[in-house]
C-alpha cells in the first residue's frame, strides 16, 4: 500500500477539490442554495487525502508539525460551524453532522502526525543505540 499511497492521496485530493469547484459553479450548498449541506460530503475526499499525505510514511518532520497545526485548524472550523449553526435553523442538524465530520478529520490528522513523530523519534533512538556497541 505504501507504494501506491502518493497516487491514492493525489486521487482523493483531486476528487475533493473537483467537487468544491463544481459546487462553487452551481452556487454553493446549504442556506438558500438549491443543494443541501449533505452535498458537502463530496468534499470529504479532499481533507482525507490531504491528511493521508501529511501523515503518511516517510514524511519529514518539518511536514508533520504543520500537519498538527492543520488538524487544530479543522477543530477550530468544527467549533465555528457549531457556533454558527444556530443561525441556520433549517439546516442545523446537517451543519452539526458536517462539523462533526470535520472534527473527526482534525483529530485523525493530529493523531496521525503525532504517531509518525513518535515513530520517527523511536526509530532514531534505536539507530543510536545500535551504534553504541561497547
Amino acid at each position: 500500500m505504501d507504494n501506491h499511497l502518493p497516487a491514492v492521496v493525489f486521487f482523493l485530493v483531486i476528487i475533493g477539490v473537483g467537487a468544491l469547484w463544481v459546487a462553487t459553479m452551481l452556487g454553493g450548498i446549504g442556506g438558500s442554495s438549491a443543494y443541501s449541506m449533505w452535498w458537502g460530503l463530496f468534499f470529504v475526499p479532499y481533507p482525507i487525502g490531504w491528511s493521508m499525505g501529511i501523515g503518511g510514511p516517510n514524511t519529514p518532520r518539518w511536514v508533520l508539525w504543520p500537519g498538527i497545526v492543520l488538524g487544530i485548524w479543522y477543530l477550530v472550523m468544527m467549533f465555528l460551524m457549531i457556533n454558527m449553526s444556530h443561525r441556520w435553523t433549517e439546516t442545523s442538524v446537517e451543519a452539526g453532522a458536517v462539523a462533526g465530520l470535520i472534527g473527526i478529520i482534525g483529530v485523525v490528522t493530529i493523531g496521525g502526525c503525532l504517531y509518525r513523530l513518535r515513530q520517527q523519534k523511536a526509530g532514531r533512538g534505536k539507530a543510536v543505540s545500535d551504534h553504541n556497541c561497547f
